[in-house]
Order: C-alpha cells, then sequence, then structure tokens
C-alpha cells in the first residue's frame, strides 16, 4: 500500500513487487467482487483488503498533493506547482485542464432567431476567365494533330 500512497502506478507496483500484472489485476477483481462469485477463494479477505486498501492509500496519495497546493497558496514556501502538475496528470478528469473545440459550422445548419432551420448549400468556387475562341479551319487542325502525335508520350507541345 506504500507504493500506491507515495503515488505509483498500478504497473510500477507489479515490478516493484516482481508481481505480473495479470495477477494483479485479477486479485483486483476477485476483491471487487460483490456477486459472491469467489466465495470459495481462500485467499478472498486478503484480496478484499487488497482493493480497500488500494482505494485509501490512493485517496491518501490524493489528500498529500491537495495539502501541498493549500500550504503553498497560503504559506508560499513550498513548490505547489509540481503537486498541481500531479494532480493534472495522475486524475484528469478531475484536475486536468479541460479543451474547448469549437464548431466551425460546416456541419451544423444554422438556426434563424425565430428557430426555423435554415440548410447552408456549399457552392464550388466560380472562375472566371477571359476565352479567346479561335477558329482553325480544316489544314491547320490537321497540322496540330500530326504535331501532337509527334511528341513523345506524356509531352506537351
Amino acid at each position: 500500500m506504500e507504493l500506491k500512497r507515495q503515488g505509483l502506478a498500478d504497473v510500477d507496483i507489479c515490478q516493484a513487487l516482481g508481481m505480473s500484472q495479470s495477477a494483479f489485476y485479477r486479485w483486483i477483481q476477485i476483491g471487487s467482487d460483490t456477486t459472491g462469485a469467489y466465495e470459495d477463494d481462500k485467499n478472498i479477505k486478503l484480496k478484499r483488503a487488497l482493493v480497500e486498501g488500494l482505494k485509501k492509500a490512493e485517496a491518501d496519495y490524493k489528500a498529500t498533493l491537495l495539502e501541498t497546493i493549500k500550504a503553498a497558496a497560503l504559506e508560499k514556501t513550498c513548490n505547489w506547482t509540481a503537486a498541481a502538475w500531479l494532480l493534472e496528470r495522475k486524475y484528469p478528469n478531475e484536475f486536468g485542464k479541460s479543451e474547448r473545440r469549437f464548431d466551425e459550422g460546416k456541419t451544423a445548419a444554422p438556426t434563424i432567431v425565430l428557430g426555423v432551420p435554415v440548410a447552408v448549400i456549399e457552392r464550388e468556387p466560380v472562375v472566371e476567365a477571359e476565352v479567346e475562341v479561335v477558329r482553325v479551319d480544316d489544314s491547320a487542325a490537321e497540322l496540330a494533330r500530326d504535331k501532337a502525335a509527334s511528341l513523345p508520350e506524356g509531352e506537351v507541345g
């Protein structure tokens, strides 16, 4: 429990104890079970104690970090930013920075103040260009075809 109280992750606790992660998590699963499916396990009390001890150690660790931040806010003598960093990363749902995501409005149709939905129609951009039409007689067209045929494949003349 001391390793958890110090803030180590489960994988690090397993390595420090020389225990496989699968065995560790199996013990937690059995110790957390409330259906009675594992009542015949001879170590059920030990596994339940492990689960409860890990929960308490995690809560103690969180409380220690919060106390560090509070003390720094009041006394300004310790490094509260390190504790805040740990809280953000260890408990992102509670202490992590929230990300704002903006909808660019491309997928949702805008709504008029009266509440009437309006469909957004995306159109291709209009390209304006001047085009000169030149009338070519048959002999000039034949000459252009011959020239194009004499060029290597893929080359433009």
